[in-house]
């Protein structure tokens, strides 16, 4: 595989990340820089958000999600082991 043509994502559609901060992003949230490389613009490596995690910002917050809020989590497991992810649709052709 090309790696130019192909490169290597380092995060998933309907997850979320802790980036620098504590900033909660998402794969539409992400820039360049977290998308391509897993750490964000200020060289941070990005963390993705496990169940646990997920149930306490839930209990908290109501909802876990992105800062943007076009990712929200499910406090539960989905099959791949990590809490099942839904994404908002796209606004304006984004």
């Amino acid at each position: 595989m090309n790696t130019r043509k192909n490169p290597k994502r380092f995060v998933r559609e309907g997850a979320l990340y802790y980036a620098d901060n504590g900033r909660v992003i998402c794969a539409r949230c992400a820039g360049m820089s977290a998308t391509f490389t897993g750490r964000d613009i200020s060289g941070q490596r990005i963390k993705r958000v496990d169940l646990r995690c997920a149930q306490v910002m839930a209990e908290y917050m109501g909802t876990a999600r992105c800062e943007e809020g076009c990712t929200v989590l499910a406090t539960i497991n989905g099959s791949d082991g990590w809490p099942q992810g839904s994404t908002a649709p796209t606004r304006g052709g984004q």
